[in-house]
């Protein structure tokens, strides 16, 4: 249960960082094609600006990515032997032993 809200965590971030990164790429190719314009209206600063806040998403989205990858394999090492600890400390359980 857990590991499924994990793993649909990370592959929802996934699909964001990847998004992010297309719009950052997008950003970047416009100003660079567009250096002339940028220059002659004096919008370098916009620019700047604006790839910047580009980057800092995508930065965020990329962390979010890597906390839910990093939780994941402690969690999953927590909560893993639960279940074989349930059936083996069960009453009449086929894992207890008849000593």
């Amino acid at each position: 249960m857990a590991d499924q809200q994990f793993g649909r965590k990370i592959r929802r971030s996934a699909e964001n960082s990847q998004t992010r990164l297309g719009d950052l790429s997008q950003i970047l190719q416009e100003t660079v094609s567009g250096n002339r314009v940028v220059k002659a209206f004096g919008m370098e600063d916009f620019e700047i600006r604006k790839f910047g806040e580009a980057a800092k998403r995508l930065l965020r989205e990329n962390m979010r990515w890597v906390r839910a990858a990093v939780i994941t394999g402690p969690l999953m090492d927590l909560l893993g032997p639960s279940p074989f600890r349930y059936f083996s400390c069960t009453p009449g359980s086929r894992f207890t032993s008849s000593a």
